[in-house]
């Protein structure tokens, strides 16, 4: 959570305020969620506006919105600018546990395509190991430029999400205590219902994952 003003430093600022978001339910939108609840606070008690994408810090700067769900790369274009973002919090303060994302799909699909699926997840592990080479850092912010940062800044914010561990080296990231944590979030704030939430054993398949690292790792 990003603020350029003044009047809004603490988490129980953000009540009654406009706060920028990727979309109505979306990745940003939950986060927004979670954070709040840090002060006690729900999604009722602020403004959320939708801002698909980067455009979010491009407000910011622009003076047309003060507070927002910012990326690491929307800080480091801020700080490029001249313009620093103050940080009011972050997700891993509310919850150090917490999950950021995985690959989905259905049943059905899984099984009609799962040598396709296991070749994706070769190239995933084998694009992970890649970014966490620090002699490629170079050559992978050039790539990031598609994101539409420029390559500074994306060596900034790269180099920030190596630190924070979203693109598990030599892990599936599918330990049952982050996914079974994130569930249980999710059911308190509503975006899961509390009826019959799913089990980590219910949504988690990590037997791709292992047949792909076992294929594009050599023995030793």
């Amino acid at each position: 959570m990003g603020s350029n003003s003044g009047s809004v430093k603490t988490c129980s600022d953000l009540k009654g305020q406009n706060i920028g978001v990727d979309s109505i339910g979306g990745a940003r939108y939950a986060a927004l969620q979670g954070m709040l609840s840090k002060c006690k606070l729900t999604i009722q008690d602020v403004h959320p506006v939708v801002l698909p994408g980067n455009t979010a810090i491009q407000a910011m700067l622009a003076g047309q919105i003060h507070v927002s769900v910012l990326h690491l790369d929307d800080l480091a274009e801020a700080s490029k600018q001249g313009e620093p973002v103050q940080k009011i919090l972050t997700l891993t303060q509310v919850d150090p546990f917490q999950h950021y994302d995985m690959l989905v799909t259905t049943r059905d699909n899984l099984a009609a395509k799962r040598a396709l699926f296991v070749s994706m997840l070769k190239a995933d592990i084998q694009a992970i190991r890649y970014i966490n080479n620090p002699k490629a850092l170079s050559r992978v912010s050039t790539i990031a430029m598609v994101t539409g940062h420029d390559q500074s800044v994306s060596k900034t914010a790269l180099q920030e999400y190596i630190k924070l561990g979203w693109w598990p080296l030599n892990r599936s990231g599918l330990g049952v205590a982050p996914i079974t944590r994130t569930i249980f979030e999710n059911v308190k704030l509503g975006n899961i219902s509390n009826g019959n939430p799913p089990k980590w054993k219910d949504v988690v398949d990590t037997s791709l994952w292992k047949q792909a690292y076992k294929a594009v790792t050599a023995k030793k």
